[in-house]
C-alpha cells in the first residue's frame, strides 16, 4: 500500500510534464509537486525536486530560444539571493564550507526564475489546484499508512515522519500545498467549494495529528486564522470564515488522539523543585549558543558547518540550530543573514498589500501566499529548515502577484499622462493659422 502511494508523485510528475509540453505553466507545478516528496531516486544528490528543476529550466530555456522572450525575476529577490550566494563562495575555503552549501541559494534563484516565467497573474495559479489537492491527500495517506506500523511500538507518543522524512516538515509543506489550492477551489460552485474546503481542512488536521508536530500546530493555527481574516471580502464574510475556523479548531481538539494530546501537554511540566519548565528539545540551549556565536563574529559569521561542531563540543550532540533566522546570521553574519528574514517580511508585505487592495481571485491568491509565508515565518523560528523549495516558490509567487497588481495601476497612469492636455509650455510650437508666436523658436534637428 505504501509503495503504491509513493508512486503517486511520479504519476504527478509525468502528468505535469505532459501538460507542460503545451502549457509552460505546468513546468512550474512540476517543481512544486516534486519538492513535496523529496524522496531520493538514487542517492542524496539526485532527488525528484532537482530532476524537476532541471526539466523545467530546460523547457523554459527552449521556449526562450524559440520565442526570444525571457522574463527577468524580481530584482530585489535576485539581489538578496546573489548576495547570499556570493558570501558563501567567498568563505568556501576560509570557513571549510562544502560545495553542497551553495545548493540552497542556487535552487532559490532558479525557482524564482521559474516563477517569473510561469506566474503572470492570479489566474495562472488556478489550473494547478486539483493536483495540489491530490498531493495533500496523498501526504495524508502516507502518514496514516506509516502510523499504522509505528503505533505498534506501544509508545505513548508516536510520530509519523511523512513524505519529507521529518514530521514537522511534512506537516507544514503539505499545508502549503493545501493553501495554494485555494485559488482553484474559490472558482468552483458553492457545493464543491465547501466540500473540498472541508476535505482539505480535515486532511491538514489529520497530518498534524499523525506527525505530532508542536511547531506546525502553532504555525498552521496562526496562518489559518490570518487566512480567514485576509481572504474574506467584507465583515460578514470575514465573520463567517473566522467562525468556521473556530468550529474546526474546536472539533479537532475534541477528536485529537491521545498521543497528540500527550505530546502537547508534555511541552509544559514541572521539575523536582515544582518550577514549571518547557520541554523544548534543547532549543533554549541551542539558541544561547547561537546568540553567543553571533556576538563573536557579527559581520562575517562562522560559516555553515561551525554550529554543529560547537553544539557537539558543548552539548555532546551535533545538531543544527533550531531557528533558521538566527542560523542565517550565525553562518553568514548580520549584514547578509538579516536579509534572509527581511526579504521574507517584504514578501509578506507585498501579499498583504495585494490582498487588501484587491477582490475576487486576486485577493484569494494573495491571501493564500500571505498565509503560507506567515506559517513559514513562525515555523522557521523553531526549526532548522532553510532554503526549502516551497519557501522560495512562495517568495516568487508573492513577487509576481505584486508585479501584476502594480502593472494595471502603472498602465493606467501612463495612459492618463498620454491623454491629459499638455501645458502650453510643453506643447510643440506650430506656426500657422490659429497660432501666435511665443518668442520661443522651435528646435531644429
Amino acid at each position: 500500500m505504501n509503495f503504491k502511494l509513493e508512486m503517486v508523485p511520479l504519476a504527478v510528475f509525468a502528468y505535469c510534464f505532459i501538460r507542460g509540453l503545451r502549457d509552460a505553466r505546468w513546468l512550474f507545478l512540476l517543481v512544486l509537486a516534486a519538492s513535496s516528496f523529496p524522496v531520493s531516486i538514487g542517492s542524496t544528490i539526485a532527488t525528484p525536486y532537482k530532476v524537476a528543476l532541471l526539466v523545467a529550466l530546460t523547457g523554459y530555456g527552449v521556449r526562450a530560444l524559440t520565442s526570444g522572450r525571457l522574463a527577468a525575476p524580481h530584482p530585489t529577490l535576485t539581489a538578496v539571493i546573489l548576495l547570499t550566494l556570493l558570501s558563501r563562495v567567498l568563505f568556501l575555503a576560509a570557513w571549510e564550507e562544502s560545495l553542497f552549501s551553495l545548493a540552497g541559494p542556487i535552487g532559490a534563484l532558479l525557482c524564482i526564475l521559474i516563477c517569473s516565467q510561469a506566474v503572470k497573474s492570479a489566474e495562472d495559479l488556478v489550473p494547478f489546484g486539483h493536483v495540489l489537492v491530490i498531493l495533500t491527500l496523498t501526504a495524508l495517506g502516507m502518514v496514516v499508512q506509516e502510523l499504522s506500523h509505528v503505533s505498534l511500538s506501544g509508545k505513548s507518543i508516536v510520530r509519523a515522519d511523512g513524505p519529507h522524512g521529518d514530521p514537522n516538515s511534512s506537516a507544514v509543506y503539505a499545508t502549503c500545498n493545501a493553501v495554494l489550492a485555494l485559488p482553484w477551489i474559490s472558482q468552483l460552485g458553492a457545493l464543491w467549494r465547501w466540500t473540498l474546503g472541508i476535505l482539505l481542512a480535515g486532511a491538514v488536521v489529520g497530518i498534524i495529528f499523525y506527525t505530532n508536530s508542536r511547531g506546525a500546530t502553532v504555525a498552521i493555527a496562526v496562518a489559518g486564522l490570518s487566512l480567514a481574516v485576509v481572504a474574506a471580502a467584507g465583515w460578514r464574510a470575514r465573520f463567517l470564515l473566522v467562525g468556521g475556523f473556530a468550529v474546526l479548531t474546536l472539533v479537532a481538539a475534541m477528536l485529537a488522539p491521545a498521543s497528540y494530546v500527550n505530546r502537547q501537554l508534555g511541552t509544559f511540566s514541572t521539575d523536582v523543585s515544582g518550577r514549571e519548565v518547557i520541554e523544548d528539545s534543547m532549543r533554549g540551549d541551542l539558541n544561547r549558543i547561537g546568540l553567543r556565536m553571533m556576538t563573536e563574529a557579527p559581520v562575517v559569521g562562522h560559516g555553515t558547518p561551525a554550529f554543529r561542531a560547537t553544539a557537539a563540543r558543548e552539548l555532546g550532540t551535533a545538531t543544527d540550530l533550531h531557528n533558521a533566522w538566527l542560523y542565517a546570521v550565525v553562518a553568514q553574519g548580520l549584514p547578509i543573514g538579516s536579509l534572509y528574514l527581511l526579504i521574507h517580511l517584504l514578501a509578506m508585505a507585498w501579499s498583504l498589500r495585494v490582498a487588501a487592495r484587491s477582490k475576487g481571485l486576486e485577493r484569494v491568491a494573495a491571501a493564500a501566499v500571505f498565509a503560507n509565508l506567515l506559517m513559514l515565518l513562525i515555523f522557521y523560528s523553531t526549526n532548522p529548515s532553510s532554503w526549502h523549495p516551497a519557501h522560495f516558490i512562495c517568495l516568487g509567487i508573492a513577487a509576481q502577484l505584486y508585479r501584476a497588481h502594480r502593472r494595471p495601476t502603472s498602465d493606467a497612469a501612463s495612459k492618463a499622462d498620454a491623454t491629459a492636455p499638455q501645458p502650453m509650455a510643453a506643447r510643440s510650437l506650430a506656426y500657422g493659422a490659429g497660432t501666435r508666436s511665443t518668442g520661443v523658436q522651435p528646435e531644429v534637428s
